[in-house]
């Protein structure tokens, strides 16, 4: 039975691309379209096509994709976790978590020509009321994607350090939300610290991360700007 869906038998082509928890991540990328004109088949007979048909930048992409999918996998079975779901659009505006609920959105902002970069995190309830919040300066020349995860791994310290439970996060990176959730594969500057972001989602209970549009994280990215004009780290609770 597949740990994942617990509805199908687990094969290596269900794994890959058809349970539900896998046709989750495929339906947000570019090569759905191409990927489910095979639907239903077996995992080389899906590869093969899909080499036929897309360009080898393409395909090695999808193999990315397919060993990040692999691993979220191997956590559940031999880990005996859950993998973190991660959405597969954006919501274009913020909603509410479930009631009794938390959700935690992150932002990072970086001005140009600056060695430094602000950061942003926002923890509110299914009220919309805000239970915490920060915005804190960094020191450093960071990639976008390293200061996203940085913003990330920082609210998630917020959420550990006054004991609260997170059940979904919200960053407006697409790339950065996949990896954190382990879809897809890091290396670099970023690995470290997605290592300790998987670790605290664990920690806080974090069951789902998505990306959501700039206007819908507004909020964090207003704090996340605010740190750049600011000379001391900030701290809210229960605003």
């Amino acid at each position: 039975m597949c740990p994942n869906c617990g509805q199908n038998s687990e094969t290596i082509g269900h794994a890959l691309w058809w349970c539900a928890k896998s046709t989750e991540v495929w339906v947000s990328t570019p090569f759905w379209e191409s990927i489910s004109k095979f639907k239903g088949l077996g995992c080389e007979v899906v590869l093969r096509g899909l080499s036929e048909c897309l360009k080898a930048d393409a395909v090695e992409s999808i193999c990315m994709v397919l060993w990040g999918i692999w691993q979220s996998r191997n956590v559940v079975v031999h880990e005996a976790v859950q993998a973190v779901a991660v959405a597969a659009k954006a919501p274009s505006s913020w909603s509410p978590p479930l009631v009794g609920s938390l959700k935690l959105n992150t932002n990072t902002s970086v001005k140009k020509g600056s060695q430094r970069c602000g950061v942003g995190a926002v923890i509110r309830d299914e009220k919309g009321w805000i239970v915490a919040a920060l915005s804190k300066n960094w020191l450093g020349n960071f990639s976008p994607e390293a200061g996203e995860l940085i913003a990330l791994r920082e609210g998630l310290l917020l959420a550990q350090k006054l004991q609260l439970r997170i059940s979904c996060v919200e960053v407006d990176a697409y790339n950065v939300a996949s990896m954190v959730s382990g879809v897809s594969f890091e290396v670099g500057e970023s690995e470290f610290v997605v290592a300790d972001v998987r670790a605290l989602f664990k920690e806080v209970g974090v069951q789902k991360c998505q990306s959501i549009s700039r206007n819908g994280n507004r909020v964090a990215h207003n704090l996340a700007s605010l740190a750049l004009s600011s000379l001391e780290d900030l701290v809210w609770q229960n605003v």
